[in-house]
């Protein structure tokens, strides 16, 4: 809410500033909405000595140099554009250390080494090592003189400078080598089944690198109707994979960085950004004697399910062995319970959507336990939104008419093609046979969930079937009656909601209202009547306890191309509107020696834009949009 309010980080290159050399520093603006800000202003020493002048340049960033003085305090004196004045003190420069400074051109990378003086062992101390992608691709010693290297001896990407003082990385200063501009080339090649058929048309693409030669890889289409979507430059492929996953915190329009490579203002600000959010210190003292951070949640390496086999009197039970099993993924794996009845089963990976079975006996094979199952961990809990992107980053925008044709289609396709409709029928006379009821509460039941319908919903528990179904969750209420059987104890409700079999069930009754004021003491106002296969013994359930069902987390499945074809009337006299936005959408089109073909359904009244990205076999990425007109 306070848009004028703000605070200012700075970031010495190389990771901290070196006392007697000059430095530069990188510093970022941010409103307290977590807005970029904007400021000027000017670094003063202890006497108030002016000793350099800043503005943001880009994004709230900015940079300046000075040469800070051994055991000298320094403040940024900072007025952002609501005229608020700021102070705040900068890191304070190390007296006998070193850096790393990288000047990026626009063909090469020029690394230096800050320091006040040169100790004579420097060749036999100092390392130069440079990463990319975890991999090194250089490594020697250095005598602390500047060195030079191409950036045509990288791939496209982050890298990382580091300085290693005998063994022990001292700096690091990232950097950024931009993708080569690939030629990517739309060829519409007509019908395929001929001029006049009704089939649908074939455009062929060539893919071509830097040097002209033939593309292979893998790529992601989509072909929309020009006008009605502007192509997403602001997220793409190179953004997500090149230079986000390398730096701190949310970049606000990545894909700024890539538009602007060819101007020097875009090659300073991505420098620029490398800097401030990939700034990296490395504390060696501290860190030897284990003072550093660790991770609040450990990365994830596999599927996991786990869970506590417990007895009767809620102890957990040792040596219980524990089965887990996945129809039709051929998984069929064993694990023993610990000493508090802990299990855990990892190191498989599933597709989405598997649906596990767990069951546990004691030692001796009986089946007299209670599983528990942990829930199936969100990732994503406490984790906040990222800010949504703001304005018009590109300066591309639908005009008044373009985007009134496209919402009158849209509201012309969901009357037409996607909603209910009034259709008069002649009067029909229906003849069924009485009805029967399957159960004894069948007939007062406002609701009934068969047993077909428990099947289809491929949920894992009743609880679940309830509250999908029949909107029953939160806090439980309802009397919960088991083949008769009333079920009072608040935690035995609980624990058949969560862990009965839904293949056992046969059919769910609901009862409300008045109709229930007559079954067993009439205080409640809601039955629910789970009747099983088997029947008449509401205990029987007491022995099946050692059984629970689970779907973990998996990867995705691949998706299906869509290609919707226009819809045709059957009267030839009266044409359909085309209302289709979407083409064609395609997640995995391969590429081979350059070259890859689609069929879609073009629209006759509009011309065609086309956005392609992808990864070739090297590793590189590349992308591309057209438009033209069939």
């Amino acid at each position: 809410e306070d848009n004028a309010g703000y605070t200012v980080n700075f970031y010495p290159e190389g990771g901290h500033g070196v006392a007697g050399a000059p430095c530069r520093f990188g510093f970022e603006a941010v409103h307290n909405n977590g807005s970029a800000g904007e400021v000027t202003g000017y670094v003063v020493d202890s006497r108030r000595d002016t000793l350099s002048r800043f503005a943001t340049m880009h994004d709230g960033m900015g940079e300046f140099s000075f040469t800070p003085r051994p055991g000298e305090a320094y403040e940024a004196v900072c007025i952002n554009n609501y005229g608020l004045e700021k102070v705040f003190t900068l890191p304070p420069a190390v007296t006998g250390s070193f850096a790393l400074r990288v000047d990026a051109g626009e063909d090469a990378f020029r690394v230096s080494l800050v320091r006040d003086s040169l100790p004579p062992d420097a060749p036999s101390r100092f390392q130069l090592l440079v990463l990319q992608r975890g991999f090194p691709l250089y490594a020697d010693a250095w005598d602390g003189g500047p060195r030079v290297f191409p950036k045509s001896a990288f791939r496209e990407g982050m890298l990382h400078f580091l300085l290693l003082d005998k063994g022990h990385i001292v700096s690091e200063r990232p950097a950024f080598v931009l993708p080569a501009e690939k030629k990517i080339e739309c060829l519409v090649a007509g019908k395929t089944g001929g001029r006049d058929s009704q089939g649908p048309t074939r455009i062929e693409l060539v893919l071509q690198d830097e040097d002209g030669r033939p593309i292979n890889g893998v790529a992601s289409i989509a072909v929309t109707r020009e006008g009605d979507f502007l192509p997403d430059s602001t997220i793409t492929i190179q953004t997500e994979l090149l230079l986000t996953p390398d730096l701190q915190g949310e970049v606000r329009d990545p894909g700024w960085y890539f538009r602007n490579a060819g101007v020097p203002v875009g090659r300073e600000a991505m420098d620029l950004l490398v800097r401030v959010r990939g700034w990296r210190r490395y504390e060696i003292e501290p860190a030897m004697q284990g003072e550093y951070d660790e991770p609040d949640v450990l990365p994830e390496v596999s599927a996991r399910v786990s869970g506590r086999v417990l007895d009767r009197k809620g102890a957990g039970v040792q040596n219980c062995v524990v089965t887990l099993a996945a129809p039709g993924t051929g998984i069929l794996e064993q694990a023993v319970s610990r000493e508090d009845g802990r299990f855990v089963f990892t190191g498989f990976e599933i597709p989405e959507g598997t649906r596990f079975v767990v069951s546990a006996k004691t030692a001796t094979g009986r089946e007299n336990v209670y599983l528990v199952l942990d829930e199936v961990p969100s990732w994503f809990e406490g984790v906040p939104a990222p800010l949504a992107a703001s304005g018009k980053p590109h300066g591309d925008h639908l005009e008044s008419g373009q985007w009134q044709g496209y919402r009158n289609r849209t509201l012309e396709k969901l009357a037409r093609e996607e909603t209910m409709r009034d259709i008069f029928l002649e009067e029909v006379e229906v003849r069924a046979p009485r009805k029967t009821y399957n159960t004894e509460y069948e007939q007062q039941a406002g609701t009934v969930i068969t047993e077909e319908r428990i099947k289809q919903s491929g949920l894992p528990n009743l609880q679940m079937v309830l509250r999908a179904l029949v909107g029953i969750g939160g806090l439980w209420s309802p009397l919960l009656v088991f083949d008769g059987v009333p079920v009072y104890d608040s935690g035995s409700a609980d624990f058949f909601l969560n862990y009965l079999p839904v293949e056992a069930i046969g059919q769910i009754d609901i009862i409300k209202g008045p109709h229930a004021v007559g079954y067993f003491n009439g205080k409640h106002n809601m039955i629910v009547a789970v009747s099983t296969k088997r029947g008449g013994k509401g205990g029987a359930y007491y022995a099946k306890t050692n059984t629970g069902y689970i779907t973990p987390m998996g990867y995705q499945q691949p998706v299906e191309v869509y290609a919707p074809a226009p819809r045709v009337n059957k009267e030839p006299d009266v044409p359909l509107p085309d209302l289709r936005s979407v083409l064609y959408w395609q997640p995995r089109l391969p590429v081979r020696e350059g070259r890859a073909s689609i069929d879609f359904y073009p629209p006759v009244d509009a011309p065609v834009s086309v956005v392609i990205e992808g990864v070739t076999r090297e590793g590189d990425t590349f992308r591309g949009h057209c438009s033209f007109a069939y």
